[in-house]
């Protein structure tokens, strides 16, 4: 049993060092290249990307500053509204108490 295992390691080692020998004498650089190029698209997408939000967040800011002001142009036409009739209410008010 033992000299099975002794070859099947011996075996193995044979296979892993002719595989390393085969990863060594091959050519990196073209590999290399190639995602280097990936890096490349992946951050020219990144770019992309984050030149659409940039503008997208400053589209929503000035939208939002448009709706707030209109907003508040109408919260204070009501307050002024309401603030008219209490005053014709209290004009009312005195001439009825006056009477």
């Amino acid at each position: 049993m033992i000299e099975i295992l002794l070859f099947l390691l011996v075996g193995l080692t044979v296979v892993s060092l002719v595989a390393l020998v085969v990863l060594l004498r091959r050519d990196p650089s073209s590999k290399l290249a190639a995602v280097e190029n990936r890096f490349v698209l992946i951050e020219n997408g990144l770019d992309r990307a984050e030149r659409a939000i940039h503008d997208e967040v400053a589209l929503n800011r000035s939208e939002f500053g448009i709706s707030m002001k209109s907003f508040t142009d109408s919260i204070l036409s009501r307050l002024f509204e309401i603030g008219g009739h209490r005053k014709a209410n209290s004009i009312l008010f005195l001439v009825k108490y006056q009477s």
